[in-house]
């Protein structure tokens, strides 16, 4: 089958460098996923860290969804309004003013995906290197960035929520 000369070459073999932007790839052990080893206490507010990024991504994931549902069927108001106006006699054009819902659903997709990104890599990393430590400027950027994209994330909610109403002053 295969020969004892090239056995331990291959067994020692990895395909990819051992250390990738400093991180060390032998360190990772997929068993550190598993509740017991991911909810360890030995860490400073690992555990809470954990607990604080699934809930953000969890809560996101969620209004991701909805709002690409809303998208969804607000897009599909509009072309079913525009296509009755059509059929009637005489036709009309017709459209609906729906840009500031649409904008905000948007917004809300764009900045879950932000969350994903950011506390899904931070999660990522707290739990198959928990020993390592970050520098100071990674530090002040990731919450620079968190800062930001929660900021956003409640900027969108706002703006799905809250309605700016037009009125059209109509002569007398």
């Amino acid at each position: 089958t295969s020969s004892p000369q090239y056995s331990s070459t291959i067994r020692h073999f990895m395909p990819f460098p051992s250390k990738i932007w400093g991180f060390d790839l032998t360190e990772m052990k997929w068993n550190a996923f598993k509740g017991k080893n991911m909810y360890d206490r030995r860490w400073h507010l690992r555990r809470e860290r954990l607990i604080a990024y699934q809930i953000a991504m969890n809560v996101c994931l969620a209004a991701e969804c909805t709002a690409t549902y809303s998208l969804s069927k607000y897009e599909d108001l509009q072309t079913h309004v525009q296509a009755y106006a059509f059929t009637l006699v005489p036709a009309y054009a017709v459209e609906l003013h729906n840009d500031d819902l649409i904008a905000a659903e948007v917004l809300t997709i764009v900045f879950c995906v932000f969350v994903a990104t950011l506390f899904g890599a931070d999660l990522f990393f707290l739990v198959l290197w928990p020993r390592r430590t970050y520098p100071n400027w990674y530090n002040k950027t990731r919450l620079a960035l968190a800062v930001g994209i929660t900021t956003g994330v409640l900027a969108a909610a706002l703006m799905s929520t809250v309605r700016a109403f037009h009125f059209i002053s109509v002569p007398s």
